[in-house]
């Protein structure tokens, strides 16, 4: 498994820059595995099939991708991010997984 921390930035860094390295480290993980859909990755993990995921669900689709975030406070740091990108409330129980894709 890749380890998300060695690519994760500072806490000091913005968050456009952690949302960068996480796409480029998805995209990099889908080619090798050849995996044509992020979206499809995401949904397996909807199991109350919202349409969204919590946090939890995000760190097990991430796994599931290869990608372990091992700390409590690194996924709450990507999960700020990505919530802040998406103008969502950082604090939110859930996102889109159409909206994570994107």
């Amino acid at each position: 498994l890749q380890r998300v921390q060695k690519e994760l930035p500072a806490p000091n860094e913005p968050d456009a820059l952690l949302r960068n390295k996480l796409r480029r480290v998805l995209q990099s993980r889908m080619h090798k595995d050849g995996s044509k859909s992020i979206v499809t990755v995401l949904r397996l993990h909807d199991l109350e099939r919202t349409g969204s995921l919590s946090p939890k669900q995000l760190q097990a689709a991430l796994f599931n991708l290869g990608l372990k975030v091992e700390s409590y406070g690194n996924m709450q740091r990507l999960w700020a991010a990505i919530a802040n990108a998406l103008a969502s409330n950082p604090l939110a129980i859930s996102l889109d997984i159409l909206a994570l894709a994107d």
